[in-house]
């Protein structure tokens, strides 16, 4: 008899919670030997049930708790969180266009992103530019930049923060430097949200 023996919600919130932090602080070794565990372990729990008619169905929560809990980390740190709390140095982005706001001397774009330094991250960021790198981008179109990525600063009586926050908008780039444009494609779905 082992301590999870007539315990299995405390071994499940164990796999949860070991999976969540594993996931979100290892190394990609650590990730893809994780990943690989739970789909052992799912494939297996699957076979001796099956094939041989055993009851496994701790071995089988086990490795769904465990996808579960890598999904949970990747869709918070890797699509959720604030991008400003997770990037303090400058970064290299790359993404689409999704808006663009003109004003007299520069213009502003939504840029939703594909990659941040070479890692796939799902952001939108804002960005003012008057580089004429940008002069005849189109929602669609793709870019790559260097930038720092910072918290939305209040002026005045508008609240930034809340409002761009509230469209989804979670940091803004300054100080962009090496645009280029990779090509243009289709508008996506996520330009009219």
């Amino acid at each position: 008899m082992h301590i999870f023996d007539k315990r299995p919600l405390f071994f499940i919130i164990t796999v949860l919670i070991s999976g969540f932090v594993a996931f979100t602080y290892g190394d990609k070794l650590v990730k893809g030997v994780l990943i690989a565990l739970a789909v052992l372990l799912f494939g297996l729990s699957l076979f001796l049930y099956f094939y041989r008619k055993r009851r496994v169905i701790v071995l089988l929560l086990s490795s769904v708790v465990l996808l579960l809990s890598m999904l949970l980390s990747f869709l918070y740190f890797d699509i959720y969180f604030k991008a400003y709390e997770k990037y303090d140095e400058a970064v290299e982005v790359e993404g689409t266009i999704i808006s663009i706001d003109d004003y007299d001397f520069s213009s502003s774009y939504i840029v939703e992103t594909k990659k941040i330094n070479g890692k796939y991250a799902k952001y939108k960021i804002k960005l003012f530019s008057s580089d004429y790198a940008l002069m005849d981008a189109t929602p669609g179109t793709k870019v790559k930049f260097s930038a720092d990525i910072s918290e939305f600063e209040n002026f005045s009586d508008f609240d930034a923060k809340t409002y761009y926050f509230a469209k989804g908008i979670s940091a803004e780039a300054q100080n962009i430097e090496n645009i280029e444009i990779l090509g243009t494609g289709a508008i996506p779905i996520s330009a009219f949200f």
